[in-house]
């Protein structure tokens, strides 16, 4: 599947906004689907990523995201730095760390505004130590949301961004805006949940600037 026939079934782009909104994520079983018909939007951009699916099946898989040119990545390349991040159910990954082929790392920062952070961290990056020891911890109040017990709703924790280091060693800031198929801003017992949408923004010059 071709980057522009990805953008017919998957996406809607409009060039002209400052902000590029990619929609209706399907998961893909050949190469790499790139969801945006024109990667070099991306330049100086903010990207909204609506309802990507994290093993939104029950199948114990991940979804890996390539930041770069907003792509889902498959096959052999998920053995190789051209991945950034990814996601299954309220788990999430990032390649860098032990068993990991690329140079990533992260670090989940609180009380942080997104508009706020103009330039990435210097340090301060962790990585996925084990499947216990991740880099975005994992657990309800550890990493980027909380659990509700009483309506069984993930939420994620207001004014938290992740700043990234890529797996190719690039900087970019995420934050994770619902876990829900419609993105609702109240989900109930009722919604369908492993469908996050999030926006993020890519630095490809290899600099911390996040502007």
């Amino acid at each position: 599947m071709n980057a522009s026939s990805a953008s017919s079934d998957y996406s809607t782009l409009r060039a002209a906004a400052l902000v590029v909104i990619v929609a209706s994520v399907l998961m893909s079983c050949g190469n790499n689907t790139s969801l945006l018909e024109n990667a070099s939007l991306l330049q100086g951009q903010n990207v909204i990523v609506r309802e990507l699916p994290a093993d939104s099946d029950d199948k114990g898989e991940f979804t890996y995201f390539r930041l770069s040119d907003s792509s889902i990545v498959t096959g052999r390349d998920i053995a190789t730095p051209r991945w950034d991040i990814a996601f299954r159910s309220t788990t999430i990954w990032i390649n860098g760390g032990t068993n990991r082929p690329g140079r990533g790392g992260a670090q989940v920062l609180r009380n942080q505004d997104y508009n706020a952070l103009v330039e990435a961290p210097s340090t301060g990056y962790q990585v996925d130590e084990s499947s216990t020891t991740l880099a975005i911890p994992s657990g309800s109040g550890n990493g980027w949301y909380t659990y509700n017990a009483l309506a069984a709703t993930i939420t994620p924790i207001a004014n938290t961004v992740i700043a990234l280091r890529t797996g190719e060693g690039k900087y970019a800031k995420l934050q994770i805006l619902s876990y829900y198929r419609g993105a609702p801003t109240t989900p109930t017992i009722t919604s369908t949940p492993r469908y996050y949408t999030f926006r993020y923004f890519y630095q490809p010059n290899g600099s911390r600037t996040l502007q």
